[in-house]
């Protein structure tokens, strides 16, 4: 058999967006499926008033992506226990599918293979003062998922947990490890292709995979720029529905989070008192709510600030920055922020110096504007390299 990387992707449970239809239209019936009824977070009559003005302008428009506004955010308010009911059962709907791929490979003869599971983002499913899905925020409703590597065969790994924090950008130099690829021959060989090469973030864990101790005081980089609310058209999914993309009526488009920024940066480290006092050896999180102009409706120009019944407001000054600061040791639900905190100065400074560093590493200045970078023009001798480099890989 030769060698192979198989990525197995499914849907579910990303059919929780359609809950406002599976109410009207289709309810699952009761199956042997269906889990135990999981209660409302400890967190979902959260005020957010300590919290990122982000979030509770996201809240207001959130239910506006579908249609009308009072009539589906009544919808999700009547219909909570339904909500989370449909979440969890979506995700016992993907067991099978999941273990079908198992067995594919675990009973199809691989004598050497590892298996990895995760997810791209969770869901906050109500929790912070009725937040969904995963804009605006960096909680750990939305950003912790699973991540599961095993390996079969010889080198079959024995079960434990690693409670050290670990990136998606781990997986790839993780996987990169496991097929043996020497991430160093291959960035030299794309070198002389590329005008650019930067070194490849993320750490192999494949160490760890193999029973060493996992690095508890390793930070990691959080970040993200995705405002699901602002597109081309404003057109809500009601008004795409009826027809009405371009420029559909005002109660049918979506509303922007209303003067507020929707970029997001954020630390998960670990602090003793000799870094910093307060530390306390707890693990922390500090999250940084900022307004980047190369983000904006029009990048460098203008931002739209607001589209309500008043027409549209746009906004050329960048908002000042927000900040939340959590100890998860202590508060893993996230509901005290503790910025202001006065005996925690000398960690605020602590974490925001490694913040501007771990940005340095994860987001590293590049040649070209992001995100492109000009290929060189192709060359027999280097095409040849890389393809002796990865060849076995990619037959």
């Amino acid at each position: 058999m030769r060698p192979f990387l198989l990525v197995a992707s499914f849907v579910n449970p990303h059919d929780i967006v359609l809950f406002p239809a599976w109410v009207w239209r289709s309810p699952l019936k009761p199956s042997p499926l269906d889990p135990p009824h999981v209660p409302a977070a400890p967190t979902a009559d959260e005020d957010l008033s300590t919290k990122p003005a982000a979030q509770v302008a996201y809240r207001e428009a959130y239910y506006s992506g579908y249609g009308l506004t009072r009539m589906v955010s009544r919808n999700y308010a009547r219909n909570a226990q339904r909500y989370r009911d449909l979440y969890y059962r979506l995700h016992a709907e993907v067991d099978g599918p999941i273990d079908r791929v198992r067995r594919a490979v675990t009973e199809g003869g691989s004598e050497d293979a590892m298996l990895v599971r995760t997810s791209d983002h969770g869901d906050l499913l109500g929790a912070h003062g009725g937040l969904h899905q995963k804009w605006f925020n960096l909680y750990d409703e939305a950003t912790r998922v699973p991540f599961v590597i095993a390996r079969i065969g010889e080198k079959a790994t024995q079960p434990r947990t690693v409670s050290a924090p670990t990136s998606h950008v781990d997986l790839v130099p993780t996987l990169l490890s496991a097929a043996g690829v020497d991430v160093d021959v291959v960035a030299a060989a794309l070198a002389e292709s590329f005008s650019e090469v930067h070194p490849l973030p993320g750490r192999d864990l494949m160490p760890v995979v193999d029973g060493a101790s996992a690095d508890e005081g390793r930070a990691i980089y959080l970040m993200t720029r995705d405002n699901v609310l602002e597109g081309d058209t404003g057109a809500s999914l009601l008004s795409r529905q009826l027809g009405r993309i371009v420029n559909p009526p005002a109660p049918l488009r979506i509303k922007v989070p209303a003067h507020v920024a929707a970029n997001f940066e954020g630390l998960v480290v670990r602090v003793d008192d000799t870094d910093a006092a307060g530390g306390a050896g707890h693990l922390w999180k500090l999250v940084r709510t900022f307004d980047d102009p190369a983000t904006w409706t029009e990048p460098g120009v203008r931002h739209l600030a607001t589209n309500g019944m008043g027409g549209d407001a746009y906004r050329t000054d960048p908002l000042d920055d927000q900040w939340e600061l959590y100890d998860l040791t202590a508060d893993p639900i996230e509901a005290y922020n503790r910025w202001t905190d006065p005996q925690l100065h000398e960690l605020r400074q602590h974490l925001r110096m490694l913040l501007k560093q771990q940005r340095a590493v994860s987001v590293p200045e590049r040649n070209q504007p992001w995100p492109y970078a000009h290929r060189l023009p192709p060359s027999g001798a280097s095409n040849g390299l890389v393809r002796r480099v990865l060849g076995r890989f990619v037959r």
